[in-house]
């Protein structure tokens, strides 16, 4: 009862937002007006970006695999990556979670408790490395036009500092003898995660690159819909942005992190000097973008991944 609550209240919230966000953009006619001037080149090149990211996610959840040992190949972690995003439309966090452990454990006998590691530990190098490329996008807008954030800046340390912080705790703190033995067993799993990374400082290093360049191809999303709306924005402002929704993506909080990730960049968007309601449309645009490319590619992989375990076949290297 608790988690359909939590599921209806999740839903509400995110579809609530953009309700309000699409209310508020209509009552301003100039603004929504522009929607006339987009035209379909502009849209399918941010397409192709948003495939991009569906790659390049793909490839970073291949990498955090093999680290913990699990023979996945690229196709397979996208299939599971498109999926993933699809599913979190459906069921927020919980959605793709759940179906990628089910197949991890199915196909590879990964336990669910080595997968949770896999997964927060994953996610914490994400945050922590989404705050240090938005350090690096903050010092280049600033070199580039002049224009910066403090706030901004305070955001993307503070985000490194807590991924800090719970590392240590993970990785240091012994918690087992404040828990039920079954639970510490479980905290220690947990905690060996961030080992296996430790021991694997390449594989570090690709994920983060594979991050850096998503956070690239969405700045690159944002500022061709900038463009076909009329606006021009400079790509080394969006940088910052595309660095700054990496970090929202990896803390969702809604289906598909609907709401959040727009509210991230019409306010991130203010904070650069940006017209925030340009932003807030241009983040809605390039939702709407994402929801087909996320339909057509979580559809298809959902699709054969299904087929590949029914019949027991092995995906592509």
């Amino acid at each position: 009862m608790k988690s359909r609550s939590l599921k209806l209240l999740t839903y509400g919230l995110g579809v609530g937002i953009v309700v309000a966000m699409v209310g508020y953009l209509y009552r301003q006619r100039d603004l929504f007006d522009t929607l006339k001037t987009l035209d379909l080149r502009s849209l399918v090149i941010v397409m192709a970006l948003g495939a991009v990211t569906t790659f390049n996610y793909g490839g970073r959840f291949k990498i955090g695999s093999n680290v913990f040992g699990v023979p996945v190949s690229y196709w397979q972690a996208l299939g599971l990556a498109a999926t993933n995003t699809m599913l979190n439309y459906a069921i927020p966090l919980k959605g793709g979670m759940i179906m990628r452990a089910a197949y991890m454990k199915q196909r590879f006998e990964l336990s669910y408790t080595d997968y949770g590691a896999l997964l927060a530990s994953s996610q914490l190098i994400a945050v922590a490395a989404g705050g240090l490329i938005g350090l690096a996008a903050c010092a280049i807008a600033l070199a580039a036009t002049g224009v910066g954030s403090l706030l901004l800046v305070g955001a993307f340390t503070a985000s490194i500092m807590a991924s800090v912080v719970a590392y240590l705790i993970a990785e240091k703190a012994d918690l087992s003898r404040f828990v039920s033995p079954r639970l510490g067993e479980r905290l220690q799993a947990f905690s060996s995660g961030f080992t296996r990374w430790r021991s694997h400082p390449l594989a570090v290093a690709k994920f983060v690159g594979s991050l850096a360049v998503t956070v690239l191809a969405t700045s690159i999303r944002l500022y061709v819909v900038f463009r076909a709306v009329g606006v021009q924005a400079p790509l080394a402002l969006l940088l910052v942005i595309g660095a700054a929704t990496s970090i929202s993506s990896a803390l969702s909080l809604t289906p598909g992190n609907l709401g959040i990730r727009e509210a991230v960049i019409a306010l991130s968007a203010s904070m650069l000097s940006v017209d925030g309601r340009v932003a807030l449309l241009v983040s809605l645009i390039d939702r709407a973008a994402g929801i087909v490319v996320m339909l057509a590619m979580g559809l298809g992989f959902s699709h054969t991944l299904t087929q590949r375990r029914r019949i027991g076949t092995k995906d592509p290297e």
